[in-house]
Formats: C-alpha cells, structure tokens, sequence
C-alpha cells in the first residue's frame, strides 16, 4: 500500500512528524471536508466577497399608454384618428410610439389575434419623441392625436410607416401601441385594442377621395425587415397596378421612363423619381394609373369598379387658395382660371410635355399647381 502524507489535521495529536497510513476513517473525515467544500461553492459562499453587490435590477416599464379612435371629421371615409395618451401619474412617453393597424376582417379571421410585428401584412407607424423638437414625447398626462390615413394632417413632424395610403371606405380597423424604451426604461406594453370604421363611400364624390394618390402606388411590395422576404402590400397597390398594366396592354410612359412590371414601379421611387421635375413625374405615374384603372379595375374603397371616365372629366370648382379635396396643399393664385374646364388627360398631356423638355416646367407648376 502506497504512503500519503497526511493533511494537518489528521497528523499524530503529539505534533511528531512521522506518518502513519490513511485508515478508512479518515477517508470518511476527508470526503466530508470535500463536500462541505462543495457545498460552499454551490452556495456562492467562496465565490461572492463578502459586500459584493447583487445583478442589477432590470429596468423598469414605461407606463402603458391608452388609445381612443373615431373616423376624421372632414376625410371619414379615408382617415381615422387616433389620439394616443400618457395616462397621469404615469412615466409618460418621453421616446415616443409606435402604432399598429389592420381591418378588422383580417384580425378576425386571423383567430382574433394580431399579426406578428414582423410580418408584411400588418401596417406599422413609428413616431420618434427623440427627434428635435418633436412633440411626439408626451408628459404623462399629455394626449396627442395622429390621423391614420393621411399623417401629414396638422403634422409635418418626421415619422415613418408601412402605409402610407388613405384607409378603404366603410371598412372597419383595429389599432393598438406601445411607448417606446429609453435608456432607463423599458418599452411599454401593448395597449388594449381600440376598433372603429372608417365612413361610407360617398359615390356621389366619384373620383373624389377613392381615386389613389402617388403615395398609394409608391409601395407595392414591402420587405420584411427580419427575413428580407418580399411580398405585396396590403393595401391593394399592387393589384391595381397590375390592372393598370393590363389596360395599358403591359406598358406605359410617363416622360421619358417606360414601366412594363410591378417592379418597376416600386423601384422607380427607391433613391428618390430620377428627375428635377419630380413632383410632376410622380404625380404623372399616379395620373396614369388611376385614369386606366378608371371603369377597368376594382375599386378597394367601394368594392366596385372605379367609375368610368376619370380621363375625359372635366376639371371644375378649384378655388385659388382653397385645399384640394382629400389633399394638404393648396391651390396657387391663377389655378382656378386655367385649370377649371380642362379635362383630366389634358392635365396628364401637359405634364409630359414638361418631363420630356417640350414644355417649361415652371409654367405648368404656376398654372395647375401640380
């Protein structure tokens, strides 16, 4: 049998320095010493110094804001308003929200449940409160209303989203929030549901309010931030541009820029329209669909096919200085005496003339406003 030397502990009471062999008690005495050794290691006791602060405690949560909506008093049909609060007493909302929608009819048929935040079908906007001088960041308290539909509304604040069309007539939507995180704090959490809908398609309007502004057809098809996975919005943009195309016989121009594929399209506004005219190249894309949609395509306000005619209709009761109808800009002085009585196509006619150099883009702009 092989000598070990002893620990301390275990040497002769008389302090001699000699050995003696390791009996089985003391093998027992040993592996008690290991394991009470052990147990302090499993317990912190050797590893914590004694005073050594504990993990730090996890930020707290934003206060969960509160949502009311009710359809916008003079856009109904095309516009909801929704007013976020920071409820008194609260943390407020000092970095801002961010909002999320869908009809109804999806939310339902989804289970009554929410898309996940990521997927391309859900509609998202984001309202920083850490932008300079923005009033996005409320006291606690505070309410702030946002026009889903048309943001620009009493709003020329930065902020971004998913949709940035009208909303579809008689259709009913679902919203919800949450504020956003700080240094300190924690995003909030989801507020309740909020749902109303939108006001019935007022087909005496015709064209008024359900023919697509040049933001409705600038974002066909969305990539999902998280898988990069591209699919086609929402809000039926890619669908009516198809039916454009398909009028068109699957090609048509504005200026000197031919479009033949849904791509296209999208593409053409990624960078910024490649034109010092552009205000009048994006709003002639817009112009050309919407007039061959007109009496082809269907409708997403109404359901139906949109009115016929929309290119030989003749222009009337523009007022110099007067907001145009569905819109947030007003008439230039002059406007009304040389646009009322003018068809549709004219208007179209003439912007081209100035994407393509035959005509002065700067008379066309004093002129029609464009």
């Amino acid at each position: 049998m092989s000598k070990k030397p002893l620990p301390p502990e275990f040497q002769q009471p008389d302090g001699e320095s000699r050995q003696r062999e390791l009996t089985r008690r003391d093998f027992v005495r040993i592996a008690g010493a290991v394991g009470a050794f052990g147990a302090a290691i499993t317990a912190g006791e050797l590893l914590t110094p004694s005073g050594a602060s504990a993990a730090p405690a996890p930020r707290p949560t934003m206060t969960t804001p509160t949502l009311t909506c009710v359809a916008n008093g003079s856009d109904p049909d095309t516009v909801i308003d929704v007013t976020v609060c920071a409820p008194a007493g609260g943390t407020g909302l000092p970095a801002g929200f961010s909002l999320q929608w869908m009809t109804l009819a999806d939310y339902v048929a989804n289970g009554n449940a929410w898309y996940l935040s990521d997927d391309p079908r859900i509609c998202k906007a984001s309202f920083s409160g850490n932008a300079n001088g923005s009033t996005y960041n409320l006291l606690a308290g505070a309410c702030l209303t946002v026009h889903v539909g048309n943001f620009l509304i009493d709003n020329q604040q930065g902020y971004s989203t998913t949709c940035d069309g009208a909303l579809a007539c008689d259709t009913a939507y679902v919203f919800r929030a949450f504020g956003h995180a700080t240094s300190t704090q924690q995003r909030s959490a989801f507020t309740s549901n909020c749902s109303t809908s939108t006001g019935a398609c007022d087909e005496q309007l015709l064209f008024a309010g359900c023919t697509k502004s040049k933001g409705y057809f600038r974002q066909p098809l969305v990539t999902n931030p998280s898988t990069g996975v591209v699919t086609e919005n929402n809000n039926g943009s890619a669908d009516a541009i198809r039916c454009a195309l398909a009028v068109l016989g699957g090609t048509f121009t504005v200026g000197t820029y031919t479009f033949s594929t849904l791509q296209q399209v999208a593409d053409i506004w990624r960078g910024g329209p490649p034109t010092v005219n552009d205000n009048v190249f994006t709003q002639g894309i817009a112009l050309t669909l919407n007039i061959a949609m007109s009496g082809n395509c269907t409708n997403n306000c109404t359901g139906q096919t949109y009115p016929s005619g929309l290119g030989s209709a003749t222009i009337c009761n523009v007022v110099d200085g007067v907001t145009a109808l569905h819109g947030t800009a007003t008439f230039p002085a002059g406007s009304a005496a040389k646009v009322n009585g003018r068809t549709v196509q004219s208007l179209l006619d003439e912007a081209n003339l100035v994407l393509t150099g035959a005509e002065d883009a700067a008379a066309l702009l004093a002129s029609t406003g464009l």
